[in-house]
């Protein structure tokens, strides 16, 4: 299944996501140029301000940063993606086809703690709530946005 000199990646189930890689399982040959500019772009994610802390840890040590890569990396043939039927059949809910997977990713993370998991439960359990609060949320955000413009 592996070749020489190709980086494999796992395709990311979760529709809604812009990231659509998942880093619990990373397949290369020593060396490759791929990962010199992971590490430049490390180097530019640091510097970055974030506002929640899931989205540090995307992109520094997570899956964020291999999708920021990708969408910049030529040439593509040096990248393999495996596919999400056989090696990520779970989305961030749980939800799971497992008749054709090799293996199972469940996702848990120490690092969805806070607003990442209200975010989480709502995305999965209470879209109808999560859509309300976030257009709330996108209003009073615009009111001080108008306020301080105002000043």
């Amino acid at each position: 299944m592996f070749t020489q000199n190709k980086i494999y990646l796992v395709e990311e189930i979760n529709y809604f996501s812009i990231i659509n890689f998942n880093n619990f399982i990373i397949a290369s040959p020593p060396r490759h140029r791929f990962w010199n500019l992971v590490i430049d772009q490390l180097e530019k994610n640091f510097k970055n301000r974030w506002v929640f802390r899931c989205s540090y840890i995307l992109f520094s040590a997570g899956p964020g940063i291999l999708h920021q890569v990708y969408n910049r990396y030529i040439p593509k043939k040096d990248i393999y993606i495996l596919p999400k039927e056989k090696f990520n059949p779970c989305d961030i809910c749980g939800n799971c086809n497992l008749s054709n997977s090799y293996i199972v990713h469940y996702g848990h993370a120490a690092w969805t703690i806070g607003m990442e998991s209200y975010y989480m439960y709502f995305y999965c359990k209470r879209k109808v709530i999560g859509v309300i609060i976030c257009i709330i949320v996108c209003i009073i955000f615009l009111l001080i946005i108008i306020k301080c413009a105002t000043l």
